[in-house]
């Protein structure tokens, strides 16, 4: 079951965006790999104001990560496919 962990920092997401991003990532898992849209999952979590650090220093910029998690088998290709398309539908 593909899995993507939505992360943010530094900023909140809507509930508009949220739905939109999760939209977007089923879509693209959907048609990059054939699985049904039933197969994806998406999590939000954020991290708590002054918990995220980069390079050792806090970070007070607003961050938004996705990280997915897909089966062994995908392609390279795919995997990117699959990343770019997210860049371009969840902004």
């Amino acid at each position: 079951m593909p899995t993507c962990t939505v992360t943010t920092a530094n900023t909140a997401l809507s509930p508009e965006q949220k739905s939109r991003m999760a939209s977007a990532i089923t879509a693209a898992h959907n048609t990059y790999t054939g699985a049904p849209g039933y197969f994806a999952q998406v999590i939000f979590a954020e991290v708590p104001a002054g918990d995220h650090f980069i390079g050792g220093k806090r970070n007070t910029t607003p961050h938004v990560y996705i990280f997915g998690v897909i089966r062994a088998c995908r392609t390279d290709e795919t995997k990117r496919a699959l990343m770019e398309q997210f860049l371009r539908e969840a902004r």
